[in-house]
């Protein structure tokens, strides 16, 4: 996984995650490396396909 800067395009506002299906989410993790979430002003959480957050654990 590269070290880039997020993008706007990565980042999801989390009051919007009331709004967004399961099919949207997924499609929005599955077209970004990373997603992060903005709350509070600031990326709290993110996220990542399963097998890239396997391959950084995993050995």
């Amino acid at each position: 996984m590269t070290n880039k800067p997020i993008s706007n395009k990565e980042l999801l506002i989390g009051g919007k995650l009331n709004f967004l299906s399961q099919k949207n989410l997924l499609s929005l993790v599955e077209n970004n490396e990373k997603v992060g979430i903005v709350i509070n002003d600031q990326v709290s959480i993110a996220m990542m396909k399963w097998n890239k957050y396997k391959e950084l654990i995993m050995p």
